[in-house]
Formats: C-alpha cells, structure tokens, sequence
C-alpha cells in the first residue's frame, strides 16, 4: 500500500525542515570559525580575564561542534525521510537527543562564568593586578592584547588612567600608553610597543575604564550564544517529534503490508 498524500506531505515538510536544520548548523560553524579568527576575541583570551580565557578558547570549538553535529543530524533526517530508513531516523532521534545535553552542559557553564563575572570588584581587582604586573613594552603577551581593547573601546586602564600609577614610575610617573590616546584609532600600535617614550598626553587621553566595557562585551556574548542554542534546542526537539511520527507511521505501514 503506497503512503497517503498526507503521510507525503509529512514526509516533504520534514525533509525541508531539516535542510533548514542543517542550514542553521552550518551557520554556527562559521559563527565558531569566524570567533576563531576574530582578532578581538583572540585577545581578549590573551589577556586571560579572571580565569576566563580557556572558558573563552573551549567555547569557540564547543560552537563548532554543536554547529558539526547539527548539520550530521539534518543529513540524517533528510535521507531517513527520502529513504524512507528507520535506521536513520533512528540515528536522527537519538543524535537529536544528545544535543539538547551537550547545549545543557554549555549553557551551565556560562552560567557559571556569568556568575563569576558578575563581581566587578572582583573583577576590576584580577584585572588591574594583571595590567600592574604584566604590562610594559617587553610583555607582549599582555601589554599587545591590552592596548588593542583600549583602541577598539576608547578607554584606559581597568577603573580609569591612574591604574597605570603603578605601571610608569620614576620620570615616567602619570603618564599612559599611547593607546589610552583620542588619536590612536590613527596610530600604528606596534610601533608604540616598541618604544616607550610614545605616551599620550593627559589632554588626549580616554576618561572611561575597561572594565565594565569588557564585563559588557563578555555578558553579551554568553547571553547571545544562550538565546542562539536555545533556538537550536527547540529546534531538535520538533525534529525528534516528527520523526518519531515518521517511524511510527513506517511501522505501521509495515505491519498493515504482512496482512
């Protein structure tokens, strides 16, 4: 006995359903791939804020593989249903199933994060530790990725300019990096790296903090890959849906063609 047209359309939808699926899952892995390659976001993980930084590397593969996983899942519902393959919808439903866990596991972890972020005394006080100890013009692995967020946020030091109080002593005492300057969004950074004497005048140079520019920016991006998972999940969880109804209507079918 052929399948219904009902049964068919069912079948259609789902496929499409799933090519969207898969379209969604290819889009996260270009999200992944292109927070890899972000040069903010590589250092921002230098500067290893409170910890935060292998949180920070790890969530950038966790995104691509959510994204791998999401795409395997729509190629096997899109040929389970064409093929009309238990087995594959099988696989479809249980490989949905784990990516509802996978995004939990993730999420509870963000949360985590979020909640340790959300002490800016604590905060402001493992940064400006870092920015006294580890900046000057031979920590590149610091001094490079701090200069860079002071750039692109148009702020200096981690409460404001006298953080760097403590960083610039003797003939150098009150002065800042040229990055805290107005004008260094027009100022080779690399070449300031490398010498010492380029400061910014007081007259020049930003009055806002870092810290709650860069507690902003990190809460955002969580709460973006939040939203962007649940989406995810709901989206797996109508899919195991339907193709559950699928395999329960090939059973039937089945079981109606030994009469």
């Amino acid at each position: 006995m052929e399948l219904g047209w009902c049964t068919k359309t069912f079948r259609c939808l789902f496929i499409f359903f799933n090519v969207i699926f898969a379209i969604v899952g290819i889009a996260t892995i270009g999200l992944g791939i292109f927070l890899k390659v972000n040069p903010f976001i590589t250092y921002i993980t230098q500067i290893k804020l409170d910890g935060s930084s292998t949180f920070l590397a790890n969530s950038v593969w966790i995104i691509i593989g959510i994204g791998a996983l999401v795409v395997f899942v729509g190629f096997c519902g899109c040929v389970g249903a064409a093929a009309r393959n238990k087995y594959l919808l099988g696989m479809y439903i249980a490989l949905s199933l784990t990516i509802p866990i996978v995004i939990l596991v993730f999420v509870i972890l963000a949360e985590k994060y979020l909640d340790q972020g959300k002490d800016i005394d604590h905060f402001r006080s493992t940064l400006k530790n870092r920015l006294q100890n580890k900046y000057s013009e031979n920590a590149t692995e610091f001094t490079k990725p701090w200069d860079y967020v002071q750039k692109q946020y148009h702020c200096c030091g981690v409460r404001d300019y006298r953080d760097y109080d403590a960083v610039f002593t003797g003939n150098d005492k009150g002065k800042v990096p040229i990055s805290c300057c107005v004008s260094s969004a027009n100022t080779d950074l690399d070449a300031s790296w490398s010498s010492s004497s380029n400061f910014c005048p007081n007259q020049l140079m930003y009055s806002d903090g870092c810290s709650l520019k860069l507690s902003d920016f990190l809460h955002r991006c969580v709460n973006i890959g939040i939203v962007a998972d649940s989406v995810i999940v709901a989206l797996a969880i109508i899919g195991i849906i339907i193709a559950a109804c699928l395999c329960r209507r090939n059973a039937e079918k089945e079981q109606y063609s030994t009469l």
